[in-house]
C-alpha cells in the first residue's frame, strides 16, 4: 500500500485539527477555597455520607468504598440496605478533631 501523500486536502484537515485543539486549551479560572475545603464544623448530623468522609481522609471514593466494604475504613461505618453511611463522631475521633455534635452538645 503506497504512502499517502501530503495534499493540500490532507493540510487542510490538520490546520483545521490544530485550530480546534488550541481552543481546547484555554485555561479555567480558580475554584473558590470554598469550594475544594472541607470542614467537619459544617456537619452537625449523627452520621455522613461515605464521600465526605472519603475526602476529609483524603482518600478517592472508589478506595473508600472497597475499605468499607473490606472493614477496613478508618472511622466507623454503617450499612443500611445498599448504603453506607459513615458516624461523624468516629471520624472526628480518628482525626482529632473536637466539634459539636447534634443540639450544640460537644462530641
Amino acid at each position: 500500500m503506497p504512502r499517502r501523500k501530503w495534499t493540500a486536502y490532507n493540510y487542510g484537515i490538520q490546520r483545521i485539527a490544530e485550530k480546534i485543539s488550541a481552543k481546547c486549551r484555554m485555561e479555567l479560572p480558580p475554584m473558590p477555597e470554598s469550594a475544594t475545603a472541607f470542614s467537619l464544623e459544617k456537619i452537625d448530623t449523627p452520621t455522613m455520607d461515605l464521600p465526605d468522609a472519603c475526602v476529609a481522609f483524603g482518600i478517592s471514593r472508589s478506595y473508600g468504598y472497597e475499605l468499607a466494604k473490606r472493614g477496613e475504613f478508618p472511622a466507623r461505618v454503617i450499612k443500611l440496605g445498599t448504603r453506607y453511611r459513615v458516624v461523624t463522631s468516629s471520624v472526628r475521633e480518628v482525626l482529632g478533631q473536637q466539634g459539636t455534635g447534634p443540639g450544640g452538645a460537644a462530641a
